[in-house]
């Protein structure tokens, strides 16, 4: 995707979740999914790790619930 693009996670199981930037992401964010949606907007061009605090373990790269996300000018 490119930059400026805001993503939005959905809460679809009811069990509580976080969208957590993973060491070494190209920014820092840590937001609480307990239901609903949450978004995020990707201003710069990088690579982007991140994790549930719930279900997921921090590192490079996150493991358990995670994914990546890149960015593009």
């Amino acid at each position: 995707m490119t930059a400026g693009t805001t993503v939005t996670w959905q809460n679809g199981d009811g069990v509580a979740h976080t969208v957590t930037s993973a060491t070494g992401s190209a920014d820092t964010y840590d937001k609480a999914l307990a239901a609903g949606t949450v978004s995020h907007q990707f201003m710069t061009a990088g690579t982007y790790n991140f994790f549930c605090k719930n279900h997921g373990v921090n590192g490079t790269p996150p493991t358990g619930m995670h994914g990546t996300i890149t960015v593009t000018p």
